[in-house]
């Protein structure tokens, strides 16, 4: 039988776990939804509600990029475990990402027709800029720096 889908704010990121697709909303809420049998569900909350983007799985691993460029990683159960704690999400401590946090925390290019200034301010911590994926089993980073500054708008 169908289920409604619950009601959540602009999905900022998602990820595909066994037979759920999970997804996370400018809030920090997370929902599954299973399409076997047809059924949307809440997931679980963040414990350290920060906006975090680029899902990933890796070796049973869940990684995301949070605000100020950090990386955490957390188990995959956490999403469905419903208790008061919420998702534990953990810091990646590796030089090499260290190295790069300053760089992610300044990506944030965007195209919106020339009104990339108003958006900036309403959604930065929603914004596309560094791109957290996985191949294989490594963890691939893109991202864009914005030359000139937050304020600049010529690209």
């Amino acid at each position: 039988m169908k289920t409604p889908r619950p009601t959540m704010s602009l999905i900022h990121d998602s990820v595909v776990i066994e037979d759920k697709v999970y997804v996370v909303d400018s809030w920090n809420k997370s929902f599954f939804y299973s399409p076997k049998q047809c059924k949307w569900g809440r997931g679980n909350h963040d414990s350290k509600p920060k906006n975090k983007r680029d899902w990933c799985m890796i070796d049973n691993l869940l990684y995301s990029c949070g605000q100020g460029g950090c990386k955490y990683l957390c188990e995959p159960h956490e999403l469905d475990r419903c208790d008061a704690e919420g998702m534990n999400w953990t810091g990646v401590r590796s030089f090499d990402l260290q190295r790069l946090k300053y760089r992610f925390y300044h990506s944030r290019v965007v195209h919106f027709g020339g009104k990339m200034s108003r958006v900036w301010q309403s959604a930065q911590d929603l914004l596309l800029g560094a791109k957290l994926t996985n191949f294989a089993l490594n963890i691939v980073v893109f991202w864009n720096v914005l030359v000139g500054g937050r304020g600049h708008q010529t690209l």
